[in-house]
């Protein structure tokens, strides 16, 4: 007798990849962590951060593009949270949680303070716990997209929030690559800086406040998602407050002599 036929609908819904199962999420780290690997193979002699960065630089470019386009759907995705995941939101979810997972995991083996290298600055920044609050970052996106992949809704939204907020990324490696190669007194490292810091203030505060707005007052959102975007939102004010003490020191109080 011969066996019967498998059923690829299970792992591959309508001719495509299944980006909602915990395979795909298994793959999704892997691959990053071999993304990883093959940068150091390639850059043997530098810093385990450079390699970090440039994977972040690629990651931020990534969902930044294919998340911003979630914004403009039909409609404004944020007043249908529930309408039902799509397929390319499936896999723009799928694959920041699998960096996510891989960029925790590395922080915790090379003790970084975060991905965006407040550890060289931290006694410029002294955010509140400055090593505990990308670790925290990341572990609310972490629970945070695995609860929207699973229940398989509210990806419209949870995109067009991740773009928004991974477009500062490439300014932020920029400014750590001009930081590293001893640019930081360069015209082009102050207009990267002051951009990163102008941009962060004003999608992760201006806009993440009305989105978080839409979020509280939408009453078809989920307690959970609404807990999780308050965290993300709370974290965010953490890092600008840094920032805005930051310019305050090296750009309204300088002095000659002080380094940056």
């Amino acid at each position: 007798m011969d066996p019967p036929p498998i059923n690829y609908n299970v792992y591959f819904p309508n001719g495509y990849i299944n980006y909602e199962s915990p395979i795909c999420m298994v793959i999704s780290a892997v691959l990053w962590r071999s993304f990883y690997i093959l940068i150091r193979f390639f850059f043997p002699h530098v810093a385990p951060e450079f390699s970090s960065r440039i994977l972040s630089a690629t990651h931020g470019l990534l969902s930044a593009f294919l998340g911003i386009n979630q914004c403009f759907l039909f409609d404004w995705p944020f007043d249908h949270p529930e309408w039902k995941t799509s397929y390319i939101q499936s896999f723009i979810m799928t694959m920041s949680f699998g960096y996510f997972v891989h960029d925790g995991l590395w922080m915790l083996k090379y003790d970084r303070k975060g991905p965006i290298g407040f550890q060289r600055i931290q006694k410029i920044f002294k955010c509140l716990f400055p090593d505990k609050t990308m670790m925290c970052h990341h572990l609310l996106c972490i629970l945070g997209l695995t609860k929207i992949i699973f229940k398989g809704y509210s990806g419209g939204q949870a995109t067009c929030a991740l773009g928004s907020m991974e477009i500062t990324n490439p300014f932020l490696q920029g400014r750590w690559f001009l930081r590293t190669a001893g640019m930081q007194n360069t015209p082009v490292y102050k207009s990267t800086e002051l951009t990163f810091f102008l941009v962060f203030i004003v999608v992760r505060i201006v806009i993440g406040s009305y989105f978080l707005n839409i979020i509280l007052r939408q009453s078809k959102n989920d307690w959970d998602f609404i807990i999780m975007s308050l965290g993300i939102y709370i974290l965010s004010w953490l890092f600008a407050w840094g920032m805005l003490k930051y310019v305050w020191k090296h750009y309204v109080q300088s002095r000659p002599d002080e380094k940056t």
